[in-house]
């Protein structure tokens, strides 16, 4: 992190953003499936799960969405370090 009286600069703003973005989207996948599996093993421990979710379609709507985000939120900062590594060695080949 920068400085106390020193600004981010315009790359290091833009990645700094990126991160949090991609934080809070991981936070608002975690905390909706954790509170459903909490949920379902209060269920399971009264035996009510049969009554909530007979199928198991709500726990594998969960289980999927949560997992379908992150791969995304994944993917998406694979993309950015694979563009950064191909840059810095750009910069590399350009130097020699």
């Amino acid at each position: 992190m920068g400085q106390s009286g020193n600004s981010f600069s315009q790359p290091q703003q833009k990645s700094q953003m990126r991160v949090s973005v991609t934080g809070m989207v991981q936070a608002a996948l975690f905390l909706p499936s954790s509170l459903w599996t909490v949920a379902i093993a209060f269920l399971y421990i009264t035996d009510l799960v049969e009554k909530v979710d007979p199928n198991r379609f709500v726990t594998m709507t969960f289980c999927s969405m949560s997992s379908l985000g992150n791969l995304l939120c994944f993917g998406f900062s694979q993309s950015v370090f694979r563009n950064g590594i191909v840059s810095v060695i750009k910069k590399l080949k350009r130097r020699k």
